[in-house]
């Protein structure tokens, strides 16, 4: 699938759609260097606990148009509208690394349902998550590992500023390297912040 940007680039994207009823939807963004395929495992997650989910391709990624690690926030805001163009309401967005500092950033321009910070970047690309991080209105919810400097003091710094809940993680894997070290863990902690939310 493809979605189209406001300033002319096209995305390529995964849907992960539920079997049942949808309870949300939930657009996943990834890391620098990486693509949306790291997101796959748990988007089939999601679907199975009945959210839409849509895995995506940031500008200059996999078959995306476009620079790498610009504009970032303008990708993720045209999957949120993908999203609600097919008639999804609730849309929460959960992004790893510079997909987090994104995320963030559109936490605070968007009106989602919530969203995660897996070991986001307080800044990257020109884009201010931990300025944003202190207007988010939605629940937020910021994860790191210990030993994945700076980010697990981003993600403290974030959660301070956006009165959040922060959850640091053992050792020190970065963004949805997580999944390896945690991945029950995490998770758990994701749906359940979903739940609460849905």
């Amino acid at each position: 699938m493809v979605v189209s940007t406001a300033d002319g680039e096209t995305l390529t994207a995964e849907v992960f759609a539920p079997g049942a009823a949808v309870r949300g939807g939930v657009v996943l963004a990834h890391m620098r260097g990486a693509n949306k395929e790291t997101w796959f495992d748990f988007a089939r997650t999601l679907a199975a606990e009945g959210y839409t989910a849509v895995a995506f391709d940031f500008r200059g990624y996999g078959g995306s148009s476009g620079d790498r690690d610009t504009d970032l926030d303008l990708d993720i805001a045209a999957v949120v509208d993908y999203l609600r163009s097919a008639g999804v309401d609730r849309v929460f967005v959960m992004g790893a690394s510079m997909g987090g500092t994104a995320t963030v950033f559109e936490g605070s321009q968007l009106d989602l349902a919530g969203l995660v910070s897996l070991s986001g970047p307080s800044s990257f690309a020109g884009l201010d998550a931990l300025g944003a991080a202190a207007r988010l209105d939605e629940p937020a919810l910021f994860v790191a590992a210990e030993n994945d400097s700076p980010y697990a003091d981003h993600a403290r710094q974030m959660g301070e500023a956006a009165g959040a809940e922060v959850v640091i993680l053992s050792g020190h894997s970065h963004g949805t390297n997580l999944f390896g070290d945690h991945g029950p863990e995490l998770t758990d902690l994701l749906l359940n912040f979903l739940a609460a939310g849905s």
